[in-house]
């Protein structure tokens, strides 16, 4: 994170689920989806990993639910060549976002004895490949604007800023020159949607 930056929520979206890297899980690792009590499993990850935001059993339920056979379709799990789990993604289905279907790449995090590694760049290979099967036709994501690690994954996989004020695209002029992507980057105000709606 950057303490630098004011915390903000900010958004990026990703026009297809085309065209991204398609990565291989590391060698020894294994990649499992939801099985009733990975609850347990999704808690101790982001109780490690999330320091902005309070973890609780209630915020898992509030945000997916307790459908297992939704959870099984959606919801990822890495786990260490010795059977811990170290890293988990969500990619959730939001069909009226800027109003038009779409998936949203949720909840990714790797616990931090284990950041540094790729791991997060295979968790979310892993989500988009889920999400263009079950089908929307474009991904989007939100995130703090102080997390620059993450901004910068994000970035390297195909989401762009979704910037539609003056307010949000200097905000997102001061994040790309944080992750030395320079000031000459351009930022669209709005993003170009395809024609019928929003993307």
């Amino acid at each position: 994170m950057n303490k630098l930056i004011e915390p903000s929520r900010i958004l990026m979206v990703r026009q297809s689920l085309e065209g991204f890297p398609v990565l291989p899980v590391p060698e020894g690792f294994a990649l499992r989806w939801y099985e009733p009590g990975f609850e347990e499993h999704w808690l101790s990850i982001h109780l490690a990993a999330e320091k902005e935001i309070p973890i609780t059993p209630e915020l898992f339920t509030r945000r997916f639910g307790s459908d297992p056979a939704v959870l099984a379709a959606r919801q990822c799990y890495l786990f260490s060549p010795d059977g811990i789990p170290v890293g988990t993604v969500t990619g959730w289905l939001d069909p009226e976002f800027e109003g038009a279907p779409h998936g949203r790449v949720h909840f990714l995090a790797v616990a931090p004895a284990w950041q540094g590694k790729g791991l997060a760049k295979v968790l979310m290979s892993s989500i988009l490949q889920r999400l263009k099967k079950l089908g929307p036709p474009r991904a989007y994501l939100a995130t703090s604007s102080n997390r620059l690690r993450a901004i910068r994954l994000y970035l390297n996989f195909g989401f762009t800023p979704l910037a539609k004020t003056g307010e949000a695209q200097a905000l997102w002029q001061e994040i790309l020159r944080a992750i030395e992507l320079g000031p000459h980057k351009s930022v669209p105000s709005p993003l170009p949607f395809p024609a019928g709606g929003a993307a």
